[in-house]
């Protein structure tokens, strides 16, 4: 993972810890977007687990990030639904099978 100079001055800006990019980075759901990048974030299911999990770590269930292979472009907080997410995890969920 490596993040990009504006996703550091993004993540400071917004409060969001390297621990909680690290743990989104890795056990994150992603879902491709036009464009080639990818928007990282946790299902509704992961959410509860990761707040219990890290309690420490403010908001994180809240967080998404938008990544482009192993580049992190920026990270954020998610206020509304991220428009087509269902539908897209639901499609992907049938690609694969």
């Amino acid at each position: 993972m490596y993040l990009t100079r504006h996703a550091e001055i993004r993540a400071q800006q917004r409060g969001i810890p390297l621990k909680a990019i690290e743990i989104l980075f890795e056990k994150g759901k992603r879902i491709r977007q036009k464009g080639g990048s990818t928007v990282v974030c946790f299902s509704k299911k992961q959410q509860a687990d990761m707040e219990e999990q890290h309690k420490n770590i403010k908001h994180l269930s809240k967080t998404y990030l938008v990544v482009d292979g192993d580049r992190v472009l920026t990270a954020a907080f998610r206020y509304k639904k991220l428009k087509g997410l269902k539908w897209k995890i639901e499609n992907l969920y049938l690609e694969l099978w």
